[in-house]
């Protein structure tokens, strides 16, 4: 089981696998393809930075709504979520997110 850490700066803790912002949507595609219990756990930073054109990347946030939308929509069992993210409203925010999409998933 693959434990990955979303964030744009920090390198990743060890037993991690760092994903940065440029990486997400390959990601998200595996991830939603992925068995259940194949990928064990993925913690969150809110603010993943900007692209080289200066847009900013899909946040912390955006990404668990795109999760909550597949447990939605496609019965995606979502593994274990956590935010590591320094930002407290944006952490807030993703930690109702996860709420939500583990009760969705009845998890």
């Amino acid at each position: 089981m693959s434990r990955y850490f979303i964030d744009d700066v920090r390198s990743a803790p060890n037993g991690y696998i760092c994903i940065r912002p440029t990486e997400i949507e390959t990601f998200l595609s595996t991830l939603f393809a992925s068995s259940p219990n194949e990928i064990e756990e993925i913690s969150f930073d809110h603010d993943l930075g900007l692209d080289p054109n200066g847009a900013e990347y899909p946040s912390g946030y955006e990404i668990l709504k795109r999760i909550e939308e597949e447990v939605v929509t496609n019965g995606f069992i979502p593994p274990r979520l956590v935010v590591h993210s320094a930002n407290p409203v944006g952490r807030t925010n993703m930690l109702r997110v996860i709420t939500s999409i583990y009760r969705r998933s009845n998890k």
